[in-house]
């Protein structure tokens, strides 16, 4: 069978620790002996472990999220303090230029 007509395996483990011997990748057999009780328990135990591993991995990917979230937070709100002396600056600025303006032409 060419390779691109073969289902591909997806791996659900979320980049943590190696992926329980590839048992719970989509594409592969489940039904084999599903009628073994230890076996059944075997597959719930998997789903558990792989369910907690993807659990963890999200969370560690919300608090790196949260974390940057943050930092962007901070950095625009110290860039809006910035613009906001800036263009109090440049307004001081041109006001200066006017009134100098004003009082060259009313001489």
């Amino acid at each position: 069978m060419p390779s691109e007509l073969r289902p591909r395996t997806m791996d659900y483990s979320c980049g943590l620790g190696p992926h329980l011997g590839g048992s719970l990748r989509r594409g592969t057999n489940i039904r084999r002996s599903i009628s073994s009780s230890k076996y059944i328990g075997g597959i719930d135990w998997h789903l558990r472990t792989q369910f907690l591993e993807q659990a963890k991995c999200l969370e560690l990917k919300l608090d790196i999220d949260c974390t940057v979230l943050a930092e962007l937070q901070d950095f625009y709100r110290r860039r809006a303090v910035v613009e906001q002396d800036y263009a109090d600056a440049l307004a001081k600025l041109a006001n200066g230029v006017k009134q100098r303006h004003i009082n060259e032409t009313s001489k």
